[in-house]
């Protein structure tokens, strides 16, 4: 998630790199890309899930043989699988109220900003909730 799919896609030939198109802050949605369709975890998601964007660096470059799930307008390289068993996505869906107050605080970001994204984080977990279900039990070989 965000920072574990920068370090994924560097750690397996990628590329990472300052966004840009500046910081992409607060609730969005990326756009599923049509091969997302036969993917373990995302299969079933809506054309534009919502998510939570918290990052001023994003992925440039995937991996050579890396799967693009999910793109965005400003970022092409939203969510991604590398082999069978490793997904990246440069998005929050974990995120809380409590946990943007603080990175809206840490980073000196406009509080409008929370203001904006906290109504949409019900709509975020709904749709996210059973991906990351599927995911847990991917994880453990169920």
């Amino acid at each position: 998630i965000c920072l574990g799919a920068q370090l994924l896609a560097v750690a397996c030939g990628g590329r990472v790199a300052p966004g840009s198109e500046g910081p992409e802050l607060g609730a969005g949605l990326v756009a599923k890309r049509d091969v997302a369709g036969a993917d373990p975890l995302f299969w079933d998601l809506p054309l534009s899930p919502p998510v939570v964007q918290w990052h001023y660096d994003a992925v440039t470059e995937l991996p050579p043989g890396a799967t693009l799930l999910m793109s965005g307008a400003r970022y092409p390289h939203q969510a991604f699988r590398v082999g069978d068993a490793a997904w990246g996505m440069q998005f929050h869906v974990e995120a809380s109220a409590g946990m943007i107050a603080r990175w809206v605080e840490d980073d000196g970001v406009d509080p409008a900003v929370l203001e904006r994204t906290v109504p949409e984080l019900d709509d975020v977990a709904e749709v996210w909730g059973e991906v990351l279900r599927r995911f847990a039990r991917l994880a453990v070989g169920s």
